[in-house]
């Protein structure tokens, strides 16, 4: 049908204004746009510049720039043609691509900035990054260690009783439940702070020298003093300074098995003004035990001795007017051997005694020799003892005891046959209580025969005792107590019951300071003669240890002896100070 002239013309004007109409549409949309372009972030159409090159608008996931929507939620096409408005209510074109419905922003206003501007549904603009400073770690404090990698409590044994509460049940562990992490807990090392050392109970006493398997502990003395009476005289006494040297060994295995101890020393006193008193001075003990089993011992013992007897000393006291000038000698030797066996708390215990006591001669005022050695004698002696083991604090015993003495010259001096046999017993008991008592005591009964039948018999009851209390760590209380039948060439007599007490108390003033005192009572009474001798003794002494190696030591003794007989009696006193050097 043929078109007017003025229907052309209308045709045209609706035309371009619908052009105009879009590009004003598209003009908008580029102005908001640029609005929200910062630096840093994409536009969509950066993101979609590519799509636009390869012409991929038809995509469902591809989206236009120009598919922008407007105020009613329609979107409008741009491009250069002028389509229709879109209907939101009107079914969507075939090819179309349907709404996201992950799309949080389908079907919603357009979001505006703070001018006021719209968003359009694109995503926010990113903020710009900004430069941050690294992060530097606090120094650690100087004597606090670095924290360790996380680790579980020793004491974390919550798995452990979990498997053993299933266990018991009889329920097993479903393959998806979960172990129980172990507690996230950094455990601190705590610092191990060193043990104060204990201190040494004895830190002055010496070390000594190993020597093999043996222990040595050797020593060497040397003291001065002033003795007021060396020779123990009544009348005619003279003091004198004089100088004393000694020497000596300790000796103690350290066998698993066997034990060997030993202790010896010898000393000589040398008197300036007095050199009739001069006098040696040697004493030695060697203990010896041999475990032939378990249960069966054998027991050895050496003994030796070098003293002197005192010139005014009654048992070489000569009626009239010559005395003895001299200090005669006296050697004794003595050997032990014996066997133990033990039946469980039982203990049976043998041994066989040799003892040898050699006199040497003495001079008397006149030039004369007093022979003395006719009085040598030995002594052969068996001895029992059974104890048992009450307790291990507590151990009674029974002794007895035989013996046969027979001297070198039948008769003596004086025409008496000394030669005896003796026998003893006593009953007692070893102790330990609390650690603070410890000892022996014992009671019996000793008698003594004599080949002479005008000699009576020599017997007397005993009492032996040796006690140690420990009244504290630093103070010792030592008592004991003695009763012996000894020899004698007094005429007349059979011999002498001498019995004796004494006492000793030692302190710690300080870690290298002992002091000891000491007092003693003796009391000799002669069988058959009216002569009793009373000796009492009293003692100080101190120990100032400068090393393990070096101690001063000083004493002072004073000595007194009441007697019957006029003429016995004599008073001493001995101050002394040394040094002693010991290993």
């Amino acid at each position: 049908m043929p078109v007017s002239h003025k229907g052309r013309l209308v045709l045209e004007v609706s035309a371009a204004a619908m052009v105009i109409v879009a590009a004003s549409t598209v003009a908008r949309a580029q102005n908001a746009t640029q609005g929200f372009d910062l630096r840093g972030t994409e536009t969509p159409f950066s993101q979609t510049g590519a799509q636009a090159q390869n012409g991929d608008y038809g995509n469902s996931d591809a989206v236009s720039p120009y598919d922008q929507p407007d105020a009613n939620g329609n979107s409008s096409s741009g491009g250069g043609d002028a389509g229709p408005v879109a209907n939101p209510a009107a079914k969507p074109r075939a090819g179309a691509a349907a709404p996201n419905a992950a799309d949080t922003n389908s079907g919603q206003a357009p979001q505006s900035d703070t001018a006021g501007r719209s968003n359009y549904g694109r995503p926010k603009p990113k903020k710009p990054k900004l430069y941050q400073l690294p992060v530097l770690q606090k120094p650690q404090k100087p004597g606090f260690p670095q924290l360790p990698a996380l680790t579980t409590y020793k004491s974390y044994k919550g798995e452990e009783a979990a498997r053993k509460l299933r266990a018991r049940e009889g329920s097993k562990k479903p393959e998806t439940e979960a172990e129980d992490p172990p507690p996230t807990a950094a455990v601190l090392p705590y610092p191990q702070r060193r043990p104060k050392p204990k201190p040494e109970e004895k830190p002055y006493d010496p070390l000594g020298v190993d020597v093999g398997s043996l222990r040595l502990f050797p020593y060497v003395e040397a003291d001065t003093g002033y003795d007021s009476n060396p020779n123990l005289l009544a009348d005619g006494v003279k003091g004198s300074l004089f100088l004393h040297g000694e020497t000596g060994l300790k000796a103690q295995s350290q066998w698993s098995q066997h034990s060997l101890a030993a202790d010896i020393h010898a000393g000589y006193y040398d008197y300036f003004r007095v050199p009739d008193a001069n006098r040696p001075d040697v004493n030695g003990t060697i203990i010896g035990r041999v475990d032939l089993s378990k249960d069966t011992k054998l027991n050895l013992e050496t003994r030796f001795g070098l003293s002197t007897q005192q010139p005014g000393s009654s048992q070489i006291a000569i009626p009239g007017s010559v005395f003895i000038t001299n200090r005669p000698l006296v050697a004794t030797f003595g050997q032990t051997v014996g066997a133990s066996q033990s039946f469980n708390r039982l203990t049976l215990d043998l041994r066989g005694t040799f003892d040898r006591i050699v006199f040497g001669d003495a001079t008397q005022s006149d030039g004369s020799e007093l022979l003395l050695s006719q009085d040598n004698y030995n002594t052969y002696g068996l001895v029992g003892r059974a104890s048992y083991e009450v307790t291990p604090g507590v151990i009674p015993f029974v002794e007895l005891r035989g013996d046969t003495r027979r001297y070198d010259s039948y008769f003596d001096q004086d025409g008496f046959a000394r030669n005896s046999n003796g026998v003893a017993g006593k009953l007692g008991t070893k102790f330990e209580l609390t650690h603070l008592l410890t000892g022996e005591i014992s009671a019996g009964y000793a008698d003594r025969a004599y080949a002479d039948p005008r000699l009576g018999n020599l017997k007397a009851p005993t009492i032996d005792a040796s006690l140690v209390y420990n009244a504290t760590p630093l103070t010792t209380l030592t008592l004991t107590a003695a009763t012996d039948l000894s020899e004698t060439t007094v005429a007349d007599s059979s011999g002498a019951i001498s019995r004796r007490v004494s006492a000793q108390v030692t302190h710690a003033l300080l870690r290298n300071l002992n002091l000891t005192g000491t007092l003693s009572y003796q009391v000799n009474q002669y069988q058959g003669v009216p002569l009793t001798e009373y000796l009492y003794s009293a003692g100080v002494g101190a120990e100032y240890s400068l090393t393990r190696s070096v101690v001063i030591r000083g004493s002072f003794t004073h000595q007194r002896l009441r007697s019957d007989v006029a003429g016995d009696d004599y008073t001493q006193n001995v101050f002394l100070v040394g040094l002693k050097l010991q290993r």
